[in-house]
């Protein structure tokens, strides 16, 4: 119970008033600015006899000027993330609670869900719909904390004895990692921000083509 509080308070402070929405003792839906909500969750499993909290959050990475289309589908995509990824990190960790174990299980769940997301979703191949994902393994026996994220959705660690919370995860935002616009202009993709009306640039940079804030997520 206590990690599912400090779960929704962290979505609480990560996501002001009015959201998150529908907060109850296991999950946490948050509203970004597109409409399309995410989802915050927290489940206690036992890996390899361990008792591991897996806490979990993923938002829509919605394009500038997204489609109804686009929305539905992100909107499909988080919906799936929410009912598997907890049993698919227990079926890769294979009864083994360890950091490398878990770090290995959390590559392998993202990539699963990147292929059933293509799989389930042909139209992805030209509709710009994706989610982005953070995922956390509190191994309490071991102390240990195993985080995996793909976009912007970050990991942070708050406790009494520090002033500022410690980030415990790399954030693949454009507007935020000089590395990550490296490396997506060097995939070929190009990063600028919008423009307003009278065609200035407006807001962070984004990934072009599609308008997205970054270029890793699932979908």
């Amino acid at each position: 119970m206590a990690a599912t509080t400090d779960l929704i308070l962290a979505v609480e402070r990560a996501f002001p008033a009015p959201s998150p929405r529908q907060v109850d003792t296991g999950r946490a839906q948050v509203g970004p600015k597109s409409g399309c909500r995410g989802w915050a969750k927290s489940v206690p499993v036992h890996i390899g006899g361990d008792p591991v909290t897996l806490s979990m959050v993923a938002v829509p990475s919605v394009a500038v000027a997204a489609s109804k289309t686009a929305e539905q589908l992100t909107h499909s995509i988080l919906f799936w993330c929410s009912q598997h990824l907890a049993s698919l990190m227990v079926e890769y960790a294979a009864g083994d609670a360890t950091g490398a174990s878990l770090r290995r299980a959390g590559r392998l769940v993202f990539q699963h869900a990147q292929a059933e997301a293509q799989v389930n979703h042909p139209r992805l191949a030209s509709v710009p719909a994706a989610c982005t994902l953070v995922l956390c393994a509190l191994n309490q026996r071991r102390a240990e904390v195993t985080t995996c994220n793909s976009g912007s959705c970050v990991a942070l660690m708050a406790s009494a004895a520090s002033a500022e919370p410690i980030l415990l995860s790399k954030c693949h935002r454009v507007q935020d990692s000089a590395t990550e616009r490296a490396r997506v202009e060097a995939s070929g993709c190009r990063v600028a921000h919008a423009a307003d009306e009278s065609g200035l640039p407006c807001g962070p940079l984004l990934v072009w083509p599609g308008g997205h804030e970054t270029a890793r997520c699932i979908g």
